[in-house]
C-alpha cells in the first residue's frame, strides 16, 4: 500500500507541473495577436449545394466565358445549356481504360495463334475427359431413378471416384467411365475384358469379339466337384454387361460389390445411393454417368531437378542415387543419350511413370 501511494502522489506531482507549463509552452509558439477565444469554429455558414445549384453555376460559367469571347447569346436555350452542362459535370471515361484490354480486343488470328498452347501440360486430364453434349439433348424422364455408385482402390481402403448413374443405363455406361491406370499401361488400352460380381452375378463386357470371359473359369472351378454346394461358395450365373441396365440389378445399399478388369486388377465398388431425380439434378441424359468425386491424385516429382513432374522410373541405375528413382523429360534425356541421341548405357531398366 505504501508503494502503490508513493506512486499517486509522484503522479499527481507530475500532472500539476505539465499543467503549469502548457500555458508558457503555448506563449512560446503561437504567434503573437493569436488566441484561442479569437478562433471561429462556427460552421453554420457552410452547406452543401444541391444538383441544381451546381447546374446553375455551371450555367453562369458557360454564359461568362462565351461572353468574353464575343459569343453573341441572342439564341439562348435554356434546355441546350443544361445538357451541356450535364456533360461538363461528368467524368469522361476514355482515359480510364485499359490498355491491355484494347491490346487484347484487336489482337490478330496470328496473335491468337502463336498465344495458343499446342501441348497437353496435364496429361492425367485427357484420360479422364468428361462426354461431350449435342446442341439438341433429351432429358431425362420424370420417372427416373438415380443411383450414386463409388469405386475403390485396388489396394486401398480409399475410394478413387463416384458417379452418378441412371437407372435406365446399361452398365457399360459405367464401366466405361471408371478410371485406373491399369487401363493405359503396357497394352491395357487394347485389353477391354472385365466384369462386374453383384450378388453373385457376372456380368461380362462382351462388346468385342476379342473380350474374353473372365467369369468362365471362376464358374468351372465352382461347378467342379460340386463346389458350389459350400455355402462360403454358393452358385453363381453369367450375364452381357452391355445388355443389363441398373434397373435390372438387385442390389444393396453398402455392400460392396466386385469389378475386375486387366486379368488381375480388382476393385471394390459400393452403392451409397438410389432415388428419384428431382428438377435440381441435371436434366441432360449425356451428362450421366456424372462426375461428382475424384480423389486426388499423387505424382512425384524429379529427383533431379525437383520441379518438373516425374515421367519416367529406372530401376538399377548406375547414374541414380536411390532405386527406383524418378526423372522428369528434361533431366532423364542429358543422363542417360549422348548429343547424336545414343544410348550411353542400358544396363537398367525404365518405365513410363503417371502417378500414385
Amino acid at each position: 500500500m505504501a508503494t502503490v501511494g508513493h506512486r499517486l502522489i509522484s503522479l499527481r506531482h507530475f500532472q500539476s507541473s505539465v499543467s503549469d507549463k502548457v500555458p508558457k509552452f503555448e506563449e512560446d509558439f503561437i504567434p503573437e495577436g493569436w488566441s484561442r477565444d479569437q478562433v471561429d469554429l462556427d460552421c453554420s455558414e457552410f452547406k452543401q449545394k444541391s444538383q441544381k445549384e451546381v447546374i446553375d453555376d455551371v450555367i453562369d460559367k458557360i454564359i461568362h466565358e462565351e461572353a468574353e469571347m464575343g459569343i453573341k447569346q441572342e439564341s439562348f436555350n435554356g434546355a441546350d445549356n443544361v445538357e451541356r452542362a450535364k456533360r461538363e459535370c461528368q467524368i469522361d471515361p476514355k482515359p480510364c481504360k485499359l490498355r491491355s484490354y484494347e491490346m487484347y480486343k484487336n489482337r490478330t488470328a496470328q496473335d491468337i495463334k502463336s498465344t495458343r498452347s499446342h501441348k497437353q501440360i496435364n496429361y492425367i486430364a485427357s484420360m479422364m475427359k468428361e462426354p461431350t453434349h449435342a446442341p439438341e439433348e433429351r432429358t431425362i424422364g420424370p420417372n427416373e431413378v438415380i443411383i450414386t455408385v463409388a469405386l475403390y482402390h485396388p489396394s486401398k481402403l480409399l475410394k478413387q471416384q463416384e458417379f452418378q448413374v441412371l437407372g435406365s443405363q446399361s452398365l457399360t455406361a459405367l464401366r466405361d467411365r471408371l478410371y485406373c491406370l491399369a487401363d493405359y499401361l503396357m497394352d491395357g488400352q487394347q485389353t477391354k475384358s472385365g466384369f462386374f460380381l453383384i450378388e453373385n452375378t457376372f456380368y461380362n463386357d462382351m462388346r468385342l469379339p476379342e473380350n474374353m470371359d473372365y467369369s468362365k473359369f471362376i464358374s468351372d472351378w465352382v461347378n467342379d466337384k460340386s463346389r458350389f454346394t459350400i455355402p462360403s461358395v454358393g452358385m453363381f450365373s453369367s450375364k452381357r454387361m452391355e445388355d443389363t441396365t441398373f434397373l435390372d440389378l438387385t442390389i444393396k445399399i453398402g455392400q460392396p460389390y466386385l469389378y475386375v478388369h486387366q486379368g488381375s486388377c480388382e476393385h471394390n465398388i459400393v452403392f451409397t445411393e438410389a432415388r428419384l431425380a428431382t428438377p435440381m439434378d441435371v436434366q441432360t441424359y449425356s451428362s450421366y454417368p456424372r462426375h461428382i468425386f475424384q480423389a486426388k491424385i499423387r505424382r512425384r516429382k524429379c529427383k533431379i531437378c525437383d520441379i518438373f513432374p516425374a515421367r519416367y522410373v529406372t530401376y538399377q541405375d548406375r547414374m541414380a542415387t536411390e532405386d527406383p528413382f524418378f526423372f522428369c523429360e528434361h533431366c532423364y534425356r542429358p543422363l542417360h543419350y549422348d548429343f547424336e541421341g545414343r544410348v550411353l548405357y542400358n544396363d537398367f531398366e525404365v518405365f513410363p511413370y503417371y502417378h500414385e
